[in-house]
């Protein structure tokens, strides 16, 4: 038993040194610990690109009076995008409606 007990003791300082000492030292530092708060703000620049984009555009012409969307929004199908100027379609009805009375 002993024996058994001295052949692992040199088996394992044996093997030691060759794991400690191979290759170059390593330089060690040792550095108090501070508590501190956490860093929460990260400055990153560069651009960002979507994915997927899509080109609207109504299926009639007019003036635009209000915009409902901007520019990155996002939104679900059946949302309303814009609101066209009723002035420019309802003095084309009129006039549509005197040539044909014509």
């Amino acid at each position: 038993m002993l024996l058994r007990a001295l052949r692992s003791t040199w088996l394992v300082t044996g093997l030691l040194p060759s794991f400690v000492f191979a290759g170059d030292p390593v330089p060690v530092s040792v550095a108090a610990v501070e508590m501190q708060q956490p860093v929460r703000e990260l400055l990153i620049n560069g651009t960002l690109a979507a994915d997927q984009a899509s080109r609207l555009s109504p299926s009639v012409s007019g003036l635009v009076s209000r915009l409902h969307v901007d520019i990155g929004s996002r939104v679900e199908s059946g949302d309303v995008l814009l609101e066209l100027d009723p002035e420019l379609n309802r003095l084309a009805l009129q006039q549509a409606l005197a040539t044909f009375n014509q």
